[in-house]
């Protein structure tokens, strides 16, 4: 006999708000690039640098009430990164560049409004489905009604008369 059971495995990843996950995941994305291609990231304008790199206190120590009008700032910058590298066929190989297009995707609606200050709007918290990106750090980590992790199933045997149980099959979603 064999039984199945599911349990929530909390991801080894730090636990990131919404402004921190965007700021994460595009400095993630600009430390390739100064890595990799330090031309390009010196191409850019300097406020890149300055707010994610550098971060002297723009993102670091934002309040929750800052966090909120920051937030847009980051998306902006965000959707202004992928524009900037649609066309650079390296660049869109990357593991991070590939982030920065999921994160646009799972977390913001492209207006297409020509003006620059509105050119996507952020998705209210409810509409950002449960498999979106939780860490750039564990992309597979997912959110469920139990918190940020990974949804495992066991099954075990359930013999009374066997004074072990052992685990016959495990499964990680």
């Amino acid at each position: 006999r064999q039984r199945l059971d599911s349990t929530h495995v909390i991801s080894n990843i730090k636990l990131l708000s919404r402004l921190g996950l965007f700021t994460e995941t595009v400095a993630n994305f600009l430390r390739q690039l100064r890595k990799e291609c330090a031309d390009k990231l010196a191409k850019l304008p300097d406020g890149y640098a300055k707010r994610y790199l550098d971060r002297e206190g723009f993102f670091a120590d934002a309040r929750r009430g800052q966090a909120q009008r920051r937030l847009p700032i980051v998306a902006r910058d965000l959707y202004a990164l992928i524009r900037a590298f649609e066309e650079d066929e390296v660049v869109k190989a990357w593991e991070s560049y590939g982030l920065l297009v999921r994160l646009l995707a799972d977390q913001c609606d492209v207006t297409g409004a020509e003006s620059p200050d509105e050119p996507v709007k952020l998705k209210e918290p409810l509409d950002i489905a449960g498999t979106s990106l939780q860490s750039p750090h564990d992309p597979d980590a997912t959110y469920g009604h139990k918190g940020k992790g990974y949804e495992t199933q066991l099954a075990e045997t359930c013999v009374e008369a066997n004074p072990y149980q052992v685990i016959t099959a495990v499964q990680v979603t």
